[in-house]
């Protein structure tokens, strides 16, 4: 039998999770279009998949239960195909080249967000469906990856081959070089600009005129643009810097997915730049993706969570999003399901937008949990350097692999109780800041696992008995957050059914006296059996196959 602490490696990527609910593909390749008998065989393609999701998530259900919410969703969505469609709002166009893939959505002019453009959905869409592909303009140096934006960021653009082409691009990024040169350069005009204009772009502006106006920086900004041949000045280069701030990416600039807006409760996700070589072996395509997590009505925004992690606080959040794109979310939410994740001791903490009380207590889970996270982040670099230098299969330990085996044990220990004091802490068993709890914890289980030729049988079934304690707890609040079909579901699930999975044929006493969900063999199995289907059913929402349907078609 394989070694039953395989499960604690990188999740799942064979081709049967690829190749589940393939009806799920008809979705990527609906466009639109005017014709009425191709729109109905697509209406009529699209109703047979929901047919298909909806029976299949009736079979399936979560570790703990029937997932209804995924299976009246689905319902819903059938009925709202049936309904006569509206008017949708006018499209506006954006002044940038088409990205490698457009899925079913257009770009509007929402009052008062986002600089006033955003998507919206052109036609229902179920959790998966593909809406973007694009590369970016411009991939940040590793330098600059992880570290605040600056002028040094301008710097690094104006050093690049395609220099012009990207100055040229980032004029039509919110705030636009039209809107910008009105605002601060007709000097001897009255503008009457809105508020939001007025906070995120002339305000914005100012304050960075004061910090880098005739600053050694600037000046060489300056020189750098006139080596190119391009023509700046300084309020070309603020602008840029401000651009920057409102639609940067972790991983570089984008110009179409700088549309999508943020929502505390968003139906989309980004995921990370994928590399597609090509097969001369010289040349390689980076590109990023956007999907639906959730079922979208025609006409719905289609939005994105800007901030990474994703689980803060509402005042953390709140403060953030004005610190860096100068929005405020306000003092209070509207969403019962997400307020209940924020209460703490039974009431909703007060914010405010323009600073940070670091009194919270949400604000000290926060600080310790961002610590424990740069512990887990620097683990994994050293990780990485030795399994590139050494033979980690061998029972031999290197100095290097002894201190990061035991800052492992350690991570883990103080990531398990630090879900326990986070719980004491905020008083509920549902704040989303146990989300982070629980996924750190898990991580740092993954990762000391590479060392279990290190551990005895006894630590080796202690410590998977706390993974499967936290994935067990760690599930339901994750679909409470992020909803049935969301990729990071189909993880837990799959990190739960692994671990029942090795404690059943380890430790199964143990493992039932873990609680009533675990008391007897049928409910194990049972559990285990579902969070695989689980598992498969959404992994199979998102089949990475873009590089097979996009690149090919690529001149």
């Amino acid at each position: 039998m394989a070694d039953i602490f395989d499960c604690f490696g990188e999740e799942d990527d064979s081709s049967e999770n690829e190749t589940l609910l393939s009806s799920s593909l008809h979705h990527q390749s609906l466009i639109e279009d005017n014709d009425s008998a191709i729109a109905n065989k697509r209406m009529e393609l699209l109703a047979q998949a929901n047919q298909k999701i909806s029976a299949t998530q009736t079979r399936s259900s979560s570790c703990d239960g029937t997932n209804k919410e995924s299976t009246n969703a689905s319902t819903f969505f059938l009925h709202e195909q049936d309904k006569s469609l509206e008017t949708l709002p006018s499209f506006i166009k954006v002044p940038f080249d088409a990205p490698l893939y457009l899925g079913p959505m257009r770009v509007v002019q929402p009052e008062n967000v986002g600089g006033n453009r955003g998507y919206i959905a052109t036609e229902n869409l179920p959790p998966g469906t593909l809406l973007l592909v694009e590369e970016p303009i411009f991939e940040w140096s590793e330098e600059q990856i992880g570290k605040e934006l600056g002028l040094i960021s301008i710097q690094d653009i104006l050093s690049h081959k395609n220099a012009w082409s990207i100055v040229h691009n980032m004029e039509g990024l919110y705030p636009t070089k039209t809107e910008v040169d009105a605002m601060v350069r007709t000097l001897s005009k009255k503008i009457n600009l809105t508020q939001n204009e007025k906070v995120q772009v002339k305000d914005m502006m100012d304050i960075m005129e004061m910090q880098h106006s005739g600053s050694k920086e600037m000046k060489q900004t300056l020189e750098m643009a006139t080596m190119a041949g391009i023509a700046l000045d300084e309020v070309d280069v603020l602008r840029m810097l401000l651009t920057l701030r409102y639609n940067g990416f972790g991983s570089g600039v984008y110009l179409h997915f700088a549309m999508f807006n943020h929502d505390d409760d968003a139906n989309c996700v980004k995921f990370i730049p994928e590399r597609q070589h090509q097969e001369d072996h010289v040349h390689e395509r980076v590109y990023s993706e956007v999907r639906t997590t959730k079922y979208v009505k025609r006409g719905e925004s289609l939005t994105l969570h800007y901030l990474d992690p994703r689980e803060v606080s509402h005042a953390s959040r709140r403060h953030h999003l004005w610190d860096q794109h100068r929005f405020d979310i306000g003092a209070d939410m509207t969403d019962g399901r997400l307020k209940d994740m924020e209460l703490v001791s039974g009431m909703f903490p007060t914010s405010v937008h323009d600073r940070l009380d670091k009194h919270r207590i949400t604000y000290d889970v926060e600080s310790t949990l961002s610590e424990l996270e740069q512990c887990y982040h620097d683990i994994t670099i050293a990780w990485n350097i030795v399994t590139r230098t050494s033979d980690v299969m061998s029972d031999v330990m290197s100095d290097e692999r002894i201190e990061i085996f035991e800052r492992c044990k350690a991570l883990e220990m103080a990531s398990d109780e630090m879900i326990r004091a986070s719980k004491d802490k905020l008083g509920n068993d549902q704040h989303l800041l146990l989300i982070r709890c629980c996924r750190l914890h898990v991580d740092s289980v993954e990762i000391l696992m590479k060392f279990s030729n290190q551990l005895t049988n006894k630590q080796q079934v202690s410590i998977m008995l706390r993974f499967v304690q936290t994935s067990h707890f760690l599930l339901p609040l994750q679909i409470k957050y992020l909803g049935p079909d969301h990729p990071d579901i189909a993880r837990t699930n799959y990190d739960l059914a692994m671990g029942i999975n090795g404690l059943l044929s380890r430790a199964s006493d143990q493992l039932f006296a873990l609680g009533d969900a675990f008391s007897t063999f049928f409910k194990c199995q049972w559990m285990e059996s579902n969070c695989r289907k689980e598992h498969r059913r959404i992994d199979g929402l998102y089949p990475k196959d873009v590089h097979q349907k996009i690149f090919p078609n690529i001149k």
